[in-house]
Order: C-alpha cells, then sequence, then structure tokens
C-alpha cells in the first residue's frame, strides 16, 4: 500500500501537469506521457493487488478499519482521477502533434512505426521459443501492454489522418486526381496494416497472459511438490522417539500414512510433468532441456524420499519384531519365574515322610533341570535388549538395563533358593532314610526278641523246669534288656 500511495502522489505532482502550467517542448512530453502510460498499466496489478488485500483485510478485522477503508477510497479516487486526467492530456499532445505534422508525413509515421511493430513482433516470435519461467513471460506481457498504450496513443493520429481524407474531399476540389488517388491508396494500405497490429498485439497479450498463467501454475506446483517433499525428508532424518512397544508401532503408522501420502503426490508429480512437457512444446533444445531438468530433479526427490520411506519401514518393522520378542521373552521368563516361586513355596510342606521328602527332592531337581534349560530364554532376552538399546531413544536406556537386571537377579536369587532348598532336602532325606534302616532294624531285632521272650515264657510254665534253666533265663532277659531301650532311643 505504501508502493501505490507514494507513486500516486509523485505522478500527481509531477507527471500530470495542470492547465496552466507552462507547456514544455512536444517531442521530449509526448515521449515521457507514453512511457508514463505504460507506467501506468504497469501499476495497474499491484493497485489491484492492494485493493485486493486490503478487503480481505477489512473481512478478517484484524487492522484498524476505520483508517484502512479511509486509505482504501483515497487510492480508489486517485486512481480514478489519474485515468480520467490520462486522456485529457493524451488529447492535448494529440493537438499540439496535428498542429506540427501533415498528413501524409503522419501516415509515413505511423506506416514506419507499424514496420517497427512487425519487426519486433517477428523476432519476439523467435525469441518467445526459447523463453523459459513466469518471470521472462512477465516482462513479455508487460512489453505488449506498453504496445498496446502505444496503439492507443497512435490512435487518435490514424483518427486524425483518416479525417483529413474528408477534408481533402470536400476542400481541395481541384486537387490532382492523381495525388488523391495515391494518398487514400496509402491510407488504405496503412489501416489495414494498423488494424492488423492491433489484432496480433491483442493475440500476442492474450496468448502471453494464458501461457503466464500456465507457467506460474507449473512453477507454483513445482514449489509446492518440492517444499513438501524437502519437509518430509527432514521428517524421516529427524530419529524417531522409540521408546516402548508403543511408540515404534505409532511411527510405523506415521511411516505408513506418509507411503500413502506419497502414492497420492505420485499423481501430483504427473500432473507436473505433463505441465512441464505441455510448456516446452515447439520450444527450443534449450528451453526444453532447462524445464527436462527441472522436472528431473523433482523425480529425483521423490525418488530418493521413496527410498528413504522404504528403509524407515524396514527399519521400524525390524525394530518392532525386536520389541515384540522382548516382549514375549519378558513374559516367558516371567512365567518361569512365577511357577519356579510357586514350586518352591509349595515344597516347604512336603516334609513329613520319607516318600514325601523324595518327591520334593525329585520336584526340585526336575524344577532346577528346567530352568537350567531355560536359561537360553534369558540369554535371547539380554541380547534382544542390547540391541533394543542400541535403536530406542537414550531416554528408555535405564529402564531398559533395570528390566534385564532385575530379571536376571530374580532368576539367579530362584536358582540359587533352589539349590539351598535341594540342599536341605537332600539332607533330610538322608536322614529319613537313616531312620528308615534304624527302624527295619529296631523291628527285626524286637521280633527276634520277642520270639525269645515266648520261648521262654512257655518254657517256664512247664513244672519240671530245673533251677538251672531259670537261671539261664534270667540272665538271657538281663542280656536282651539293653539292646531294647537301645532300639527304643534310637528310634527316638
Amino acid at each position: 500500500m505504501t508502493e501505490i500511495k507514494c507513486w500516486g502522489y509523485s505522478i500527481s505532482e509531477n507527471c500530470l501537469p495542470s492547465s496552466h502550467h507552462k507547456a514544455p517542448p512536444f517531442l521530449p512530453i509526448r515521449a515521457v506521457f507514453r512511457e508514463f502510460s505504460k507506467e501506468v498499466e504497469g501499476k495497474s496489478s499491484l493497485k489491484s493487488s492492494v485493493v485486493s488485500e486490503g478487503n480481505q483485510l477489512l473481512r478478517l478485522k484484524k487492522v484498524d478499519t476505520v483508517a484502512l477503508r479511509s486509505d482504501l477510497a483515497r487510492i480508489d479516487s486517485q486512481w480514478a482521477e489519474l485515468l480520467t486526467r490520462i486522456p485529457v492530456v493524451q488529447e492535448k499532445l494529440h493537438q499540439i502533434q496535428m498542429e506540427k505534422l501533415a498528413s501524409r508525413h503522419a501516415i509515413s509515421e505511423l506506416c514506419n512505426w507499424i514496420s517497427l511493430m512487425e519487426s519486433v513482433i517477428e523476432e519476439d516470435e523467435e525469441n518467445l521459443k526459447s523463453a523459459v519461467g513466469s518471470n521472462v513471460i512477465q516482462d513479455y506481457l508487460q512489453k505488449y501492454k506498453g504496445f498496446r498504450v502505444d496503439l492507443s496513443c497512435k490512435q487518435l493520429t490514424v483518427d486524425f489522418v483518416n479525417q483529413s481524407v474528408l477534408q481533402i474531399g470536400g476542400q481541395d476540389v481541384e486537387s490532382k486526381r492523381s495525388d488523391k488517388t495515391d494518398f487514400a491508396e496509402r491510407l488504405g494500405a496503412m489501416n489495414r496494416r494498423w488494424q492488423i497490429l492491433q489484432g496480433c498485439i491483442n493475440e500476442k497479450i492474450q496468448f502471453l497472459e494464458n501461457l503466464l498463467k500456465m507457467w506460474l501454475e507449473y512453477e507454483s506446483s513445482v514449489q509446492i511438490l518440492k517444499s513438501w517433499m524437502t519437509f518430509q525428508e527432514e521428517r524421516l532424518k529427524r530419529k524417531h522417539r522409540i521408546e516402548d512397544l508403543t511408540s515404534v508401532q505409532n511411527a510405523l503408522k506415521d511411516c505408513q500414512e506418509m507411503e500413502e501420502l506419497l502414492k497420492e503426490k505420485e499423481k501430483e508429480l504427473e500432473r507436473v510433468e505433463e505441465q512441464g512437457c505441455a510448456l516446452v512444446q515447439n520450444k527450443t533444445d534449450e528451453a526444453c532441456a532447462i524445464v527436462m531438468e527441472t522436472l528431473q530433479s523433482v523425480n529425483h526427490t521423490w525418488a530418493n524420499l521413496d527410498h528413504l520411506i522404504g528403509q524407515l519401514k524396514i527399519s521400524l518393522t525390524s525394530v518392532l519384531d525386536q520389541w515384540t520378542l522382548y516382549k514375549r521373552a519378558s513374559e516367558e521368563i516371567n512365567g518361569y519365574l512365577m511357577e519356579g516361586r510357586y514350586s518352591v513355596s509349595r515344597f516347604r510342606l512336603l516334609t513329613g515322610s520319607l516318600e514325601a521328602v523324595q518327591l520334593q527332592v525329585q520336584s526340585l531337581q526336575d524344577l532346577q533341570e528346567e530352568l537350567e534349560k531355560q536359561e537360553s530364554s534369558l540369554r535371547k532376552f539380554g541380547a534382544v535388549t542390547h540391541q533394543l538399546l542400541r535403536e530406542c531413544h537414550p531416554s528408555v536406556s535405564d529402564s531398559l538395563n533395570n528390566a534385564l537386571k532385575d530379571l536376571n537377579a530374580r532368576w539367579t536369587g530362584l536358582l540359587e533358593e533352589i539349590a539351598e532348598r535341594l540342599k536341605s532336602s537332600k539332607a533330610l532325606l538322608q536322614l529319613w532314610q537313616r531312620y528308615k534302616e534304624l527302624h527295619e532294624q529296631s523291628c527285626s531285632s524286637i521280633q527276634l526278641q520277642e520270639e525269645k521272650a515266648d520261648q521262654l515264657l512257655k518254657s517256664t510254665c512247664r513244672k519240671d523246669i530245673a533251677d538251672e534253666e531259670v537261671s539261664n533265663w534270667i540272665r538271657e532277659c538281663s542280656v536282651s534288656w539293653p539292646t531294647v531301650m537301645g532300639f527304643t532311643s534310637d528310634k527316638r
């Protein structure tokens, strides 16, 4: 807005003199005015942009609406005044020119200018074949809009020379017919060339406007596509914060979504390629090479992004598998530990008989052997943990190390407790076995003594027993009694 306001003030003071100003030399002021008219044509897009953005700000109501409305109204007013004053000045300049310029000379000047324009247009037609980029096309468009301004300025001269035919016909009746015929033929030829030039310049402006629109759409599409892919590359190169199974699942999900987005962007890439190929039809090899180089760069970026996504997907899938193995191994080892703890606590009750202790010893040995066989699971858990430590975010290192230390400590503690319990159970089993042997020996000795006692009792029942036999019986009982008492003591 500041630019258009300053420009408006400048031209109001310097470029559009009022009627009481002293007229400067004709030729310089005519050239200046023509350039000024072209400048107005060039600034029209800036004015339209300023008004459009100002109206958007008014709708959003994020600025001082009173001041903005005032500025926009002032710009519209100044622009309208400028467009009103330009034709007045142009007409005045034309009048001065016609006072100084004869009709035939005016026709010659117009024909020379038309020839110059035809030459320029022909040259531009060839140069446009190598024109690449919206900036170049924009320059050509502004150039031809300037030509249109020139046409507008020259139109008054064309009108003047056409009116002079009537004046010749009405005022110079005695003029030679050949002069009138020659003048009419030259004028007719000039008018035909003038109409063709007008049509050519208007067609060229329309063509350049469409071409500029195509270039702007193409360049915008390329820039949007490249910016999106560059942003995705930066996202992929940033290390994901992998801390647990959920985080790696989320990262893999994001990667898959990006992969789907890239497939959708492939359609945009194809459309950009079609736009680029359409723009370089009938262009020079150099122009085609520039556009093809841009498209190859976009394709390379796309392929590189696709490769990065594929590599990341493989990496994340591998990490996901490791986390799955980690979780499964952890659950498996914890299951073994829980079963082992339960078995150890249950074996404490099995001490009331030889058979129970034998069963406990056998069960403890089986449990010990089973846990020793499962130490491979513990080693696998350790290997997976160390692999995850290399892949995951440093923040998870402590928890992984602590989990590994905890499981190793619990595993070692359980094995040590089983070993101690097995040692004590084996010692108890030896006692029970010794007790069993002594018990059997005692039972056999007691049974033998009982048999001897029965025999002695039976012998004493006979009336003809001799005193000597009684004495022997008493002596044998005295000898057997300590043995019986010894058995009783051992049993206790």
